[in-house]
């Protein structure tokens, strides 16, 4: 049975134990010793009710973990800046890691933070485990959102809906020139007169994808979170739009693109291009976040002087 150590101190972390504790193919999920502990004592006995069990966390169960995944440490707003979510994650996220990889772990980083973009980027650093296997919840939410608001609104199957949402949770740029339903462009629906589309169904999901977005919480975290764990703990594998670690230097690349999930690790698909607008806006994004990691390396630095 695959063993998840959940770390974290917020509403998110109980939420995501709680999704955890009720995935079906079985996991033995776990909580560092420092857990609060009446919050763990509840959550002993939901285990009792007939879900995944939870336990406490020991070095050596650390060491052995299939999964960790990190959750804020605090209560952190998007809107916030670098030095905020650094103040409140990035300590306690070196701590953590340094313990486990100094315990022997060698499993996969699933990052659940608020600017899981930047903790990514860290917890690879801090631990040096291999960048496809330290990922982040990126846009998942939003693409499978996007997906669904796509299929009601032309009344089809979401299976049959095909739509990248890239970038990061808080800037991101849907790939709309990439969107399908099964084989057909969703523009040419959109720009065919045939198709009885309605020519604002883009303008329509944008908006609804906004407030979505800004409504985010850890209700959705939670399920996104449980999402991933069960395709990246399978023998299976899924297209899930995921924060990866590509190159580095000026050409660091730290967003959400599509990647083969699955087997304890995910592969980034082969180029995913959009239209040439779409593409300048992910670079934006991109050379945003890679800018902040700059400053943030830069006050790590610093500090250390």
């Amino acid at each position: 049975m695959p063993t998840v150590v959940v770390f974290g101190h917020s509403t998110t972390t109980t939420a995501v134990i709680v999704g955890l504790m009720h995935l079906d193919n079985g996991l033995d999920v776990t909580v560092p010793d420092d857990s609060d502990e009446q919050q763990f004592n509840d959550l002993v006995a939901l285990g009792g009710m007939g879900h995944n069990s939870v336990r406490k966390a020991t070095p050596k169960v650390v060491a052995a973990a299939d999964l960790l995944v990190f959750t804020d440490f605090d209560s952190v707003s998007t809107a916030d800046a670098g030095d905020t979510v650094t103040e409140a994650n990035m300590r306690p996220l070196r701590d953590a890691l340094n313990a486990a990889m100094s315990s022997g772990f060698d499993g996969s980083i699933l990052v659940a933070t608020t600017r899981d973009d930047l903790m990514t980027y860290f917890a690879q650093r801090f631990s040096g485990v291999p960048n496809d296997r330290v990922l982040g919840v990126g846009t998942a939410a939003h693409s499978i959102y996007t997906a669904n608001r796509i299929a009601r609104e032309l009344n089809v199957p979401v299976d049959n809906v095909a739509v990248d949402v890239v970038g990061t949770a808080s800037d991101y740029q849907v790939l709309w020139s990439r969107a399908a339903v099964s084989t057909v462009p969703l523009l040419s629906m959109v720009q065919n007169d045939a198709t009885d589309v309605s020519a604002n169904l883009i303008q329509v999901v944008d908006r609804d994808l906004q407030q979505f977005v800004a409504g985010i919480g850890a209700a959705v975290v939670a399920d996104v979170v449980a999402r991933i764990v069960a395709v990246l703990l399978s023998d299976g594998s899924d297209i899930v739009p995921l924060t990866l670690i590509t190159n580095a230097g000026e050409d660091l690349n730290v967003s959400a693109r599509p990647a083969v999930v699955g087997q304890r690790h995910a592969q980034v698909l082969p180029r995913v291009a959009g239209a040439q607008a779409e593409e300048e806006a992910w670079a934006a994004i991109t050379g945003h976040v890679r800018d902040e990691i700059k400053t943030i390396e830069n006050n790590i630095s610093g500090s250390k002087d």
